[in-house]
Order: C-alpha cells, then sequence, then structure tokens
C-alpha cells in the first residue's frame, strides 16, 4: 500500500528544537529543516501500523547535539547489525558493539571544531514521541566536498521515505552552508539495498575502491556523489 502523505508547515522556529555549537550552523540548520519537511511534504506520515509505528505520528528532522549521542549509538549500531549481517564478520557486530558506537558519539558530538565551515551536522529523524527514527551526520572535507559520514534507518523502517527525506534534507544544508560543494558518501559495494537506494535519488557513482572495516579488513566500497545538492 502506498504511504499517504499530509502536511503541518514548519517554519525555522518551529524547526529548531535543539542547538549545536555554531550560531551560523543554527540558522542555516532550522531553515533546511523548515524547507525539507514543507517543500518534500514530509512533516506527517501515515499509514505505518505495519512497520510499527502508529497511525498518525509526526515525522520531524531536527539538530542533533551531545544529548542525543545514546540513542544515536543505539540505532548506529541496530543499523550495522541488520544492513551488514553477512558482509563483515558476526565479531564486528558482537557484544562490544553498542559501547564502541556510545564512545564514538559522545567524542563527536563534544568535541569543538572551530570554525563553523568546518564544524559537521547530525541531522536526526523522529517521531513526535521523541523516538528516533533516523540519522544522518554530514561532514566538511578540506578538498570542499561533503562527506555523509553516516544515513541509517531504524530497522524494519527502510523504505518507508525516512532516508530519502535525511538524504534531501542534507543535500538542502550543503547547499546553503557551503554552496556549490559537491555531496557524496562511500558504501560497501555488497550492501546492496543501500546501493540502490543511492543510485535511486540520483547519487553518481564516482570510486570504485576498498574500504578499512575495523575487524574485517578491506572490503570493496563504492563512491557515489550529488555535484549540485
Amino acid at each position: 500500500m502506498p504511504t499517504a502523505w499530509t502536511v503541518t508547515p514548519l517554519s525555522a522556529t518551529d524547526a529548531m528544537r535543539t542547538t549545536p555549537s555554531s550560531k551560523a550552523l543554527d540558522a542555516a540548520v532550522a531553515e533546511t529543516v523548515a524547507a525539507v519537511l514543507n517543500a518534500f511534504k514530509l512533516g506527517w506520515v501515515k499509514g505505518w501500523q505495519d512497520r510499527g509505528v502508529s497511525d498518525t505520528a509526526e515525522f520531524s528532522i531536527r539538530p542533533g547535539g551531545p544529548a542525543d549521542a545514546s540513542a544515536v549509538a543505539d540505532l548506529h549500531a541496530a543499523s550495522w547489525r541488520t544492513a551488514y549481517a553477512g558482509i563483515v564478520p558476526a565479531t564486528v557486530l558482537g557484544d562490544g558493539l553498542v559501547e564502541q558506537r556510545r564512545e564514538l558519539w559522545a567524542i563527536r558530538l563534544t568535541v569543538d571544531y572551530g570554525e563553523p565551515a568546518a564544524t559537521p551536522v547530525l541531522l536526526l529523524a523522529e517521531r513526535a514521541d521523541g523516538e528516533l527514527l533516523g540519522f544522518c551526520y554530514l561532514v566538511p572535507q578540506p578538498d570542499e566536498r561533503v562527506l555523509v559520514d553516516n544515513l541509517h534507518v531504524r530497522p524494519g523502517l527502510t523504505g518507508a521515505g525516512i532516508g530519502a527525506a535525511l538524504l534531501a534534507a542534507a543535500r538542502d544544508w550543503t547547499a546553503r552552508v557551503h554552496a556549490g560543494a559537491p555531496l557524496y558518501l562511500e558504501v560497501l559495494r555488497d550492501n546492496h539495498r543501500a546501493v540502490a537506494f543511492y543510485e535511486r535519488a540520483g547519487g553518481v557513482r564516482t570510486r570504485t575502491g576498498a574500504a578499512v572495516f575495523p575487524g574485517a579488513g578491506e572490503l570493496p566500497e563504492y563512491e557515489y556523489t550529488w555535484a549540485r545538492p
């Protein structure tokens, strides 16, 4: 059954529900969130009972901060265990994974990156009750590109438009904050669902190489680029 969409328009003030470290990023993220939710009509999502989401569930995107580290880490680990099963050794996805992700996100979301232009941004997709549905982490690079370092959706909710909304927000944020900068990401070649998603979303394959995956050695990967986000 196709998903039915309706919208409650948001202003930048409505969209801004947490405060990142940089006021410059504050304004850009708030404008991005409002623009994406309104333009792509992803304010309210219906018809998700079979995916574990209530019949009328608010779906919003907001910038994340240190208080979100644990929830992001838990979703990150759950997504890895689903997406990478059979691709990386089971030991990589074992008992220590959640704690590793929590340590990573605690550092990422508290470190001072200096200038706003060098500061990564975390975008969260969540329900009205605060349940985290997905996240996207964008990192400006020295070569003036912007890396989508992470894009994850809660297992069981893939294909419901959450990843598309986050990628749209990522492209819009890049266009606003790093005008003209290409947006790119790297994905394991054997993560077929993710590869298909990025190709449907208009990503152009710009490189084939190998990723050094902790505990798994080198694994084939693709790079996808959006030249004009």
